[in-house]
């Protein structure tokens, strides 16, 4: 990718598009590509000058967007397949209910008992759930969150590692 200057406010531009009008050419690098060239400000001696502290902020904020990727999908929860009744009497198929960690919490500690008949969903109805199905849709939250944890962290480490 050839590396241009514009002489009168310094700003770089890196292209195989030409030159931009006003700008001259300061070198050509072969390692260069859309990844990176938002890093180069500069090219002395042959060789290109990349901003460390730029390269740092533009990977925290591609980590910012992935945390809040998963935060959104946690706010649309998970589904538990099959037809349900609620307290209120109406009938509600696949209904979806929060997954994040103090949900989990607080279905750990309660789904085997037999007295607490119902789980709110994400739209506040009260599903009636017998043991099984708490357990089962305990399951769900549990396996749903460690893959999305899983993949958040991939996500992540892949900022991090250039992949």
């Amino acid at each position: 990718m050839n590396i241009y200057k514009n002489p009168i406010n310094n700003e770089i531009h890196c292209s195989n598009d030409g030159c931009p009008q006003g700008y001259i050419q300061l070198g050509t690098d072969e390692t260069i590509d859309d990844s990176n060239r938002v890093f180069v400000i500069g090219y002395e001696n042959g060789q290109t000058i990349f901003s460390e502290e730029k390269a740092i902020q533009e990977k925290e904020t591609l980590v910012q967007g992935i945390i809040q990727k998963y935060i959104e999908k946690e706010n649309t929860g998970v589904r538990l397949t099959g037809t349900f009744q609620t307290e209120l009497n109406e009938t509600i198929v696949n209904p979806r209910f929060q997954y994040d960690e103090v949900s989990q919490n607080r279905l750990l500690k309660l789904k085997d008992f037999e007295d607490v008949y119902y789980w709110r969903t994400l739209d506040n109805r009260n599903v009636l759930l017998n043991v099984t199905e708490k357990n089962t849709l305990y399951d769900i939250l549990i396996s749903e969150w460690a893959t999305d944890f899983d993949n958040r962290l991939k996500e992540i480490q892949g900022v991090y590692s250039g992949t």
